[in-house]
């Protein structure tokens, strides 16, 4: 046997003789969801690795031509039985992501976020994640510029030896009161992704989950994710609001899952508290009602 390493025109010889026909051609079309235009390109794969084991991400690409967003979708898991629910996350790209992982903007912990999702996603087998691109979700919809100027509004203060203000101080502070974001458009892309299968909505943004289920996903009721980072640790124990009552007894990062409480979320809590009756064909009770009372598309 040969072990001469194929030349890349033999490669790719090869590789179209053995991607003739196939049922797709990773070409991008039009399609419509909920009146809504989007150009799509299916059927790609990123293959990485996760503690030492193969992952493959199937992903795909939306572009919606109004709004100039741009949207990639990683999924895993959408093969498994259709009962069992997936996390799914609309994460917006921001600047602070420029500086890779080893150096924080004040007040951000995005790229932190993005791993906590992933590494959920990959633990457990399954889930979805919407990416959308900086240019059209940074500082809540009003840019980069708004990113930067935050960062500086707060290295000012600094300097000075002022209270500095967090990033939405600094945001009202330069007159952006609004999220300007579409969770809307994004909550279909999400839809079309996940199709009928429950998800739980990895977020503590009431708009983003009125959005989802807006868009017919069958989110999983009074159930969330919460990503917690070594900053938005710090940053909740610290402002004490009621909101973060539930994760007063958190006291290291990870994944939570939250309904009255926060317990860590793991595959073997993921099972026990959505997969009860995994032996049994029967649909469990929360997706039996989403089908009876869902909102028509």
């Amino acid at each position: 046997m040969s072990t001469e390493t194929p030349q890349p025109a033999d490669y790719f010889s090869q590789r179209a003789t053995e991607t003739e026909g196939a049922s797709h051609t990773n070409a991008w079309e039009t399609i419509t969801i909920d009146d809504e235009q989007f150009s799509v390109i299916r059927g790609l794969k990123v293959y990485t690795e996760h503690g030492g084991k193969p992952v493959v991400f199937d992903v795909t690409e939306y572009q919606h031509p109004e709004t100039n967003m741009r949207m990639t979708v990683y999924s895993l898991g959408l093969g498994r039985p259709l009962h069992e629910p997936a996390p799914v996350r609309a994460d917006y790209a921001c600047p602070c992501m420029n500086l890779g992982s080893s150096f924080h903007m004040q007040g951000h912990d995005c790229v932190q976020q993005r791993d906590l999702m992933l590494d959920t996603m990959t633990e457990l087998g399954i889930g979805v994640m919407a990416i959308v691109s900086e240019e059209t979700a940074a500082g809540n919809g009003h840019g980069s510029q708004a990113v930067h100027r935050q960062a500086t509004i707060q290295y000012e203060a600094a300097q000075h030896n002022l209270p500095i203000p967090t990033m939405q101080q600094a945001f009202n502070e330069m007159g952006y009161y609004d999220d300007l974001r579409r969770h809307d458009i994004v909550a279909k892309v999400i839809k079309d992704t996940i199709g009928e299968r429950p998800a739980i909505a990895t977020t503590s943004n009431t708009d983003k989950i009125k959005q989802l289920e807006q868009a017919g996903v069958a989110v999983v009721p009074r159930t969330r994710i919460e990503l917690v980072t070594e900053q938005s640790l710090t940053r909740q124990q610290l402002l004490g609001r009621r909101e973060y009552d539930h994760l007063r007894s958190v006291s290291k990062p990870g994944a939570y899952l939250v309904n009255g409480k926060a317990e860590l979320l793991t595959p073997q809590t993921y099972h026990t508290h959505f997969l009860p009756e995994s032996q049994s064909p029967r649909t469990p009770h929360f997706f039996r009602r989403f089908q009876r009372h869902r909102m028509p598309n």
